[in-house]
């Protein structure tokens, strides 16, 4: 089986047409779906975060972020997570799909406790959202699916497990060590007193090869179901497969001897890449394609301190993540298998193009040009749309009325400050008396007031209940900035929006939850609620 997915491998050739930075067809909405490859890890704004395991978030110069502003995504959505496997992923995707063992007991081996199986179930909904609301998605995992079970082997190998578990029995060893130890901490520590004694490595590296076929035989069972999840999720999306490397080919045990038991693992990586190169014959060559990236340089190449203990945010000790010039290389990678530009991604039908102060280039045309073509939103003038202008509560009540589609309204407005020929008495009369926005408190509306994020969301939240919406998503907001400054009433609201994909957050990593939200911004949340909460 695995020799003829080599060979298979051999004969599947590039695609041709390849594209470039400066000729790749444009993409609405660009999801990077991987570990901490994906992440950014190691580059220097991640590293300004002090953080070993961040939260989701664009990291410039990583090559999602590359590929983002290539291919013009109106919607970027970095979802690579340190410390993920195969099975991690697979889960955050599929709600039918409990995990492995490792997922359920001892997820937080190499996270320091950043993460557990209910931080995983949290980010099911914005990972699912974010597959819904993109034309184009890259796959990189696989890296960290070693690491479990060569710890296991490790284990199996250095310390005294019971006679009748076998090398392949990952699960049941560290069942084993949990039980003999109490805690993950626990069977980490016992592990680096064990390694320190080693004096046989060869061995070691023998029985890592030995465990090669097991390793393979579950990942290519959790790439397959990634695979068709994020198909079940959207047919018509586009799959780049990126592969997978030996990242600890510079790693000598001891450090300068020479030898390196990693090498093995060529084996491991090199049958991965030939079963995702492999499956372009099934999904079929027009969206389903493979990204080779051997040969991407790393920040460091070679190992200066002890084993386990190589996870660092500066160059002091083995770095094995991509550069700045190994993501530049990732994403020139993933351009190529992507095809050119040939004009039909230009929209045709334009609505934006009718009012002058706006730029078909910027982040918000799509948004904009889908609320006007659906009747959400409409011009300030004949001429203008005013993309920076801040947007009032009688504009948003008037928005949420026209999704629910103008229902009659009869009777008098409660308001003393909305007369019956103003032109959002019906919406505000309509938002009251449905509950969806509630008035001041006062008798008052105040239709002309500003409307800040923190409230947008709310009121959008309340609208997904209104029409009966699943709104118990919630995500982790710590790794904003600015998270202490939401409001104690809005945190939950603001939690949801970004769980369901509302909110991606502004540059430097902000929610801004009391700034006013401008009328692009507004276009934008509008057309991610419909999408993904609505539909």
């Amino acid at each position: 089986m695995l020799l003829a997915v080599l060979m298979l491998s051999a004969l599947l050739a590039p695609c041709a047409g390849a594209a470039t930075a400066e000729n790749v067809k444009h993409y609405e909405g660009y999801t990077v779906l991987g570990d901490s490859l994906a992440s950014g890890w190691g580059l220097p704004e991640y590293n300004q975060y002090n953080e070993l395991y961040l939260s989701p978030r664009r990291i410039e110069g990583s090559y999602g972020a590359i590929v983002a502003d290539a291919v013009k995504a109106d919607n970027y959505y970095p979802l690579g997570t340190p410390a993920f496997r195969s099975a991690d992923l697979r889960y955050c995707l599929d709600n039918d799909y409990d995990g492995d063992w490792i997922t359920e007991n001892a997820l937080q081996l190499v996270t320091e406790g950043h993460y557990d199986k209910d931080y995983l179930t949290s980010l099911r909904p914005t990972f699912q959202n974010a597959i819904r609301n993109s034309d184009l998605v890259s796959v990189e995992i696989g890296l960290n699916d070693v690491w479990y079970p060569q710890y296991a082997a490790l284990l199996y190998w250095l310390d005294d497990v019971p006679e009748d578990l076998e090398l392949e029995d990952f699960d049941a060893i560290w069942a084993y060590e949990l039980e003999k130890f109490g805690t993950v901490e626990g069977v980490i520590a016992n592990l680096k007193i064990l390694i320190h004694k080693c004096v046989n490595i060869g061995t070691y590296a023998s029985m890592l090869a030995s465990v090669v076929p097991k390793l393979l035989t579950d990942y290519f069972t959790n790439f397959r179901a990634i695979i068709d999840q994020i198909y079940e999720l959207n047919p018509d999306i586009t799959i780049v497969a990126v592969g997978d490397m030996n990242t600890f080919e510079g790693w000598d045990i001891p450090a300068g001897s020479g030898f390196n038991p990693w090498r093995i693992l060529d084996l491991f990586y090199e049958a991965m890449n030939s079963y995702m190169k492999s499956l372009q014959d099934e999904y079929g060559a027009d969206r389903y394609k493979f990204a080779d990236v051997m040969g991407t340089t790393l920040i460091g190449d070679k190992v200066t301190i002890p084993f386990i203990a190589f996870l660092t945010l500066d160059d002091s000790g083995y770095n094995p993540h991509p550069d700045a010039e190994g993501h530049q290389y990732m994403a020139k990678q993933i351009l190529s298998v992507l095809p050119e530009d040939d004009g039909s991604s230009v929209e045709t039908d334009c609505p934006s193009a009718k009012y002058t102060d706006l730029d078909t280039s910027a982040w918000y045309h799509e948004p904009v040009d889908y609320v006007l073509k659906n009747g959400i939103m409409t011009g300030m003038s004949d001429t203008t749309f005013a993309p920076n202008e801040n947007v009032t509560r009688a504009q948003i009540v008037t928005m949420l009325y026209a999704l629910d589609g103008k229902p009659e309204i009869t009777g008098a407005s409660s308001f003393a400050d909305v007369s019956e020929d103003a032109w959002y008495a019906d919406p505000v009369k309509w938002a009251a008396a449905s509950g969806v926005v509630a008035g001041m408190g006062d008798g008052t509306f105040a239709p002309d007031a500003d409307v800040t994020r923190e409230q947008l969301v709310t009121m959008l939240r309340s609208y997904a209940n209104y029409k009966a919406k699943n709104t118990d998503a919630q995500a982790d907001l710590t790794g904003y900035s600015d998270a202490g400054e939401i409001s104690s009433w809005a945190t939950e609201n603001v939690s949801w929006a970004v769980a369901e994909g509302l909110i991606s957050g502004r540059p430097g990593n902000l929610i801004a939850p009391k700034d006013t939200a401008t009328r692009a911004e507004t276009a934008t949340m509008f057309r991610s609620f419909c999408k993904n909460v609505l539909a």
